[in-house]
């Protein structure tokens, strides 16, 4: 009799357990399942030492909508490091092959927002370029960003506020009654010579040697014709 009563009131009390965290079971499950943007790669999306002048990184991202809610998306791009080179570094974003958008990084505010139905995804080309023109100045510089693509449920448009997203670059936590989330990737960008060298000397002074050989040339020239003049008389 008494295992029976121990067997029931540890029954019922595992229950009664369950059912006090089924709500918030089921409302996690919901809430990952109704809008849920995935980016590959994940975490770093940029991590170059050594570009110089003429040098340009491609990168593709793959952009998927793993939701059971469409949502339009849009990318942010946010400065988190030294200003002088990240103002001159030049973007180019590439959606099936037609740009979104060419530009300095710095100027980039937002694209346009893109509609992702559940189950696609959109496959982005990202480059980013080194001007030619940039001389020993920006050399031994760098600049760190991050990239963000917001999501935004296609049932309520509103703008999530900035956050931070955690070490896998995918935040799922929950922005107002939208229940926007955001997926980030960060870049750093290392100009060549970032130990502290520059850029190699390129101007010779191959012109200053073609004058001094004519100038010796003749010279010798001149010698000879005079030391066989001489010879003669």
């Amino acid at each position: 009799m008494r295992k029976v009563l121990t067997r029931t009131i540890v029954t019922l009390s595992s229950i009664c357990l369950v059912l006090i965290h089924f709500p918030y079971l089921m409302m996690a499950d919901s809430n990952e399942e109704e809008l849920s943007i995935h980016l590959s790669p994940q975490g770093v999306l940029y991590d170059v030492e050594n570009m110089k002048p003429g040098d340009w990184a491609p990168r593709q991202v793959t952009v998927k909508n793993n939701g059971k809610r469409d949502f339009s998306y849009h990318i942010r791009i946010d400065n988190n490091g030294p200003e002088k080179l990240f103002k001159e570094l030049l973007l180019e974003i590439e959606v099936a092959g037609h740009h979104i958008y060419k530009g300095k990084i710095n100027d980039f505010s937002r694209s346009p927002s893109r509609l992702l139905e559940t189950g696609q995804q959109d496959e982005l080309e990202f480059t980013i370029r080194f001007p030619e023109y940039l001389d020993n100045d920006y050399q031994g510089l760098d600049t760190q960003f991050s990239l963000s693509f917001i999501a935004v449920d296609e049932d309520n448009q509103s703008i999530p506020p900035d956050t931070s997203q955690d070490s896998t670059g995918n935040d799922d936590s929950n922005y107002g009654p939208a229940k926007d989330k955001i997926a980030s990737l960060n870049g750093t960008i290392g100009s060549s010579g970032s130990k502290g060298g520059k850029l190699p000397k390129t101007s010779t002074n191959i012109y200053d040697i073609l004058i001094i050989g004519v100038v010796l040339t003749t010279s010798g020239g001149i010698i000879a014709a005079y030391g066989r003049k001489r010879r003669k008389t």
